[in-house]
């Protein structure tokens, strides 16, 4: 019989990367949510809107990044 082992995981998260989640979620999230709000005059669209943009940004900046990474 075995002895069990215990593994530990530790992540360590830049503080830079969670201001940059804190910027595109709250900023760009709450901005893009009252333009869509303003135009259509829907809060769900406004909602969904804001969740597509969010996201979008994100990949933008993944694909953005991977490619600097690619050019070095």
């Amino acid at each position: 019989m075995r002895a069990k082992t215990n593994h530990i995981v530790i992540y360590t998260i830049e503080a830079s990367t969670i201001k940059k989640i804190v910027v595109v979620d709250l900023f760009f999230g709450t901005g893009i949510y009252y333009a869509a709000k303003i135009i259509s005059a829907s809060v769900m669209i406004g909602m969904i809107s804001s969740i597509a943009g969010t996201e979008g940004v994100k990949r933008f900046q993944k694909r953005k990044n991977r490619e600097r990474t690619l050019v070095k």
